[in-house]
């Protein structure tokens, strides 16, 4: 319902009617799906329950692709859909991501004592980790230059250096390495840059 609810949402801000595409594509990222609710079972079940659960309640025909890949899913996601676009496969994509509030995430930060009560505060003296929480965004992209509402995607980079299962090579050349890609993509100069959003739990490890 979360993700159904934010779909809609974005397709009304959006303004057009998404019952006259022929074609759907629905991008979505997810970094735990329905796991909670299927302790025990295949964690591929849970992924495709949640696809299927949303192409039958989104109420228009949709193709759901799904990306279960811990924090990044929806960036990868919103990337997957520029390559749609951009290859010419698609003319128009919804993508974004969801998480329900996870008692195996709770869980999990708080057996490696990553929890911050007070809330997240990444790159702060007083940082004691991280917060855990529910929520969902998507954004209509569209191949059409007049629907560009709030402005396009200019560049994306993806890698993974394959370090470890949960903490990345300490000389951070996969991250570097993506960003150099987005930017020679976008053929923006660095200069032009602004602002960097780094992912942060509030842990000292993650922030270096």
């Amino acid at each position: 319902r979360l993700s159904v609810e934010a779909i809609h949402e974005a397709i009304a801000d959006w303004g057009g009617n998404i019952h006259a595409e022929e074609k759907v594509t629905i991008s979505l990222g997810s970094g735990l799906g329905y796991t909670d609710d299927f302790i025990g079972l295949p964690s591929d079940i849970s992924l495709s329950q949640y696809a299927s659960d949303i192409e039958k309640n989104v109420g228009f025909h949709a193709k759901v692709v799904y990306f279960s890949n811990s924090c990044c899913a929806s960036s990868q996601a919103i990337s997957y859909a520029a390559d749609l676009i951009g290859y010419g496969l698609c003319n128009m994509v919804i993508a974004g991501g969801a998480d329900i509030w996870s008692l195996i995430a709770h869980a999990g930060f708080k057996r490696l004592n990553a929890l911050d009560p007070k809330g997240c505060n990444p790159f702060s003296a007083d940082r004691r980790g991280i917060s855990v929480g529910e929520g969902a965004v998507f954004f209509v992209f569209t191949s059409e230059p007049q629907r560009h509402k709030y402005g396009r995607l200019a560049g994306y980079g993806i890698t993974s250096d394959a370090f470890d299962l949960v903490r990345m090579d300490q000389k951070g050349q996969a991250i570097i390495t993506a960003m150099e890609q987005a930017v020679q993509m976008s053929g923006a100069h660095r200069r032009k840059i602004d602002l960097i959003v780094a992912h942060g739990t509030g842990t000292i490890q993650n922030d270096q």
